[in-house]
């Protein structure tokens, strides 16, 4: 009996200490995993069913009494519920149990297959009688298809203590009973029949659990993915949590991934949403899963990654450039080749588009050929392998590969000149890139810079002779055409020109004052007759007639 009870002492020390003792039977080691547990504090569980299946002295069952208990407040008595058949009052009452009696407490287990091997612990207080065994408490278990005896009460009493019974269940038992049974003879007391409290199922894990990812996509445009796992624990005690080991850039050690919210890295929910800043940042990552059961056994570690992908968040970049030369900023006057470089660091380029003025978008695959006239806009943008999508960027300049129009004439129409300056009246135009400027000389002279398309320029200091004048007139694009305009200068034929002339407008001159002055003298002669009075005989020629 003093041993019985210092086995009791250690075990319950066990149930305290829980990992830390690992030896005894019904003893918590680092692969026991609690499968019930029932203290009856309070009541019991759904999962107990208390029933009599010998109703001759009445319906008399298990229930929960607070009057003795092995540790809290309370037990399951088995003639908790019923009334006693000798004196009629309630066996809680009486606190004797009733004849005839087989009373039931079951509960249905979770399943033990999983287990190495499962064991059942409780305590129970027994006074049954001096002598008989015929009123016990019985411990059986069911697998579906019997009922298997664990064990039966070995002794009328406990001498007024608990005793802990330790039992081994087999793996596939679905229920657990216990049994008390009582004859048509104890009649009225004195004996209190069976207390049950403490009641543990433990299984046994020793199989680490295993877990696997989906496969990721090659390629991540943003920073965080969503990584969906799934862990089984076929030792039976259940996966505890998952935790996701990562290592970057092809690198040799793994990392276990955490975050400023979850800091033990322990995920249970069956999905991880990994951001990548908060590991190495962008770029290639191989991944594994490592579970962990509710024992403490833990996965082995894997040796190649289960799944990899590329963070990459920056879409790629995109150039443009002609095949020989700059690209022009305004107008040209030749046929443009613009070829267009792509690059990505992270997935790589998957295709790059353009089109010509708006036109429906073409995949690019060599240079862009443009030759007829006008303004163009070439448009252009890159994707790379993660679908990160370039912003458009485009290219503008104009074709014009006409030569502009252009004429020259003197400004009198002349092709002779007694001078040495000659005026000239030039015009031109351009129907596409207009015209930048012209140029004009004389002879071998310099060219002159002539800003607008049209006016009149002097040529000067001009030597008697022959001379072309030459008119070159330039558009935006740098066509140019070149007219010329023969002439010829003598300065002689002027001066004999301008003496003849005098001596003319001289004779002209004294002959036109002679004929003034003759007119003048008729004139006056006239007026002198009109003016002379008539004579008057006996008057005074001094004196004026009366009128």
């Amino acid at each position: 009996m003093i041993a019985r009870r210092i086995f009791a002492m250690l075990v319950t020390c066990s149930v305290v200490l829980g990992p830390c003792l690992l030896a005894a039977p019904g003893v918590r080691s680092a692969g026991d995993y609690l499968v019930m547990s029932e203290d009856f504090e309070g009541g019991w569980s759904e999962d107990w069913h208390a029933t009599d299946h010998n109703a001759d002295s009445g319906l008399d069952y298990w229930g929960v009494t607070t009057y003795k208990k092995q540790d809290g407040s309370g037990s399951a008595w088995c003639a908790q519920a019923g009334t006693n058949s000798e004196n009629f009052y309630s066996n809680s009452y009486n606190h004797y149990y009733d004849q005839d009696m087989q009373a039931v407490l079951q509960i249905t287990l979770p399943g033990l297959s999983g287990y190495t091997t499962a064991t059942l612990s409780f305590y129970y207080w027994a006074e049954t009688g001096t002598t008989s065994l015929s009123d016990y408490l019985e411990v059986r278990a069911w697998n579906g298809w019997y009922w298997q005896h664990l064990w039966k009460q070995p002794e009328v009493d406990t001498d007024g203590s608990w005793d802990q019974i330790t039992l081994e269940l087999p793996l596939n038992t679905i229920w657990i009973s216990f049994l008390f049974v009582s004859d048509d003879i104890v009649g009225l007391g004195p004996y209190e029949g069976a207390y049950v409290d403490t009641v543990r199922v433990y299984g046994y894990d020793e199989t680490p659990p295993t877990s696997t990812m989906t496969d990721l996509d090659e390629y991540q445009s943003r920073e965080m993915v969503y990584i969906i796992y799934t862990a089984v624990d076929r030792g039976g005690s259940g996966v505890s949590h998952v935790e996701l080991y990562y290592r970057a850039h092809g690198t040799a050690a793994y990392e276990m991934y955490t975050t400023p919210d979850k800091v033990d890295g322990k995920w249970m929910e069956g999905v991880i949403p990994f951001n990548c800043s908060h590991a190495a940042g962008v770029g290639g990552y191989d991944f594994y899963t490592l579970a962990e059961d509710k024992t403490g056994n833990r996965e082995v570690p894997a040796t190649v990654p289960i799944t990899s992908t590329i963070f990459d968040v920056l879409a790629p970049a995109t150039e443009a450039a002609t095949v020989s030369g700059p690209l022009p900023e305004d107008w040209t006057n030749s046929s443009v080749s613009v070829g267009l470089t792509a690059s990505d660091d992270l997935s790589g380029v998957a295709v790059t588009r353009y089109r010509i003025d708006f036109e429906p978008w073409e995949d690019y695959d060599g240079a862009i050929d443009v030759s007829d006239e006008g303004e163009h806009v070439i448009s252009y943008y890159s994707e790379d392998n993660a679908g990160n999508i370039e912003g458009v960027k485009s290219i503008g300049f104009a074709l014009d590969s006409t030569a502009p129009n252009a004429t020259l004439n003197t400004l009198s129409g002349g092709t002779a000149f007694a001078n040495s300056t000659v005026a000239f009246v030039w015009e031109s135009e351009d129907d596409l890139s207009g015209i930048d400027h012209c140029l004009f000389r004389v002879d071998d002279r310099a060219f002159e810079y002539l800003v607008d398309s049209e006016g009149i320029v002097e040529a000067v200091n001009l030597e008697n002779g022959d001379h072309i004048a030459t008119l070159r007139a330039y558009d935006s694009a740098g066509n140019f055409v070149e007219t010329t305009f023969s002439f010829a200068v003598d300065q002689e034929v002027t001066d004999e020109t301008e003496t003849e002339s005098d001596s003319d407008l001289l004779g002209w001159t004294v002959a036109l004052a002679v004929l003034i002055i003759a007119i003048i003298s008729v004139l006056m002669l006239l007026r002198m007759y009109r003016k002379e009075p008539a004579k008057h005989e006996g008057s005074d020629p001094a004196e004026p007639p009366d009128d």
